[in-house]
């Protein structure tokens, strides 16, 4: 699944998405995202993201900002649920 962030699909769009995956999903979040916010809701991520040579495991609770330009990928480690929304 791709996601092309800020997503203003409705005319309530509040600058956030939720998405939930299930365990082994991956989702690519496009630019623009420099300076968006991934918090973890349930479960547990992996991001990553270009041109960063640290992985990021993320947990319940966690989050975690976006701070290059480039293509973001989040994987479910387990059935998982996040926002992404602008920092």
């Amino acid at each position: 699944m791709t996601i092309i962030y800020p997503h203003h699909s409705s005319s309530n769009f509040d600058g956030s998405i939720t998405l939930t995956l299930n365990k082994g999903a991956l989702v690519d979040l496009r630019p623009p995202t420099h300076g968006v916010r991934i918090e973890v809701q349930s479960g547990s991520i992996w991001v990553t993201q270009t041109g960063d040579t640290v992985d990021h495991l993320l947990h319940h609770s966690q989050d975690f900002v976006v701070d290059r330009p480039g293509l973001v990928v989040v994987q479910a480690l387990q059935d998982s649920a996040f926002r992404v929304l602008q920092a």
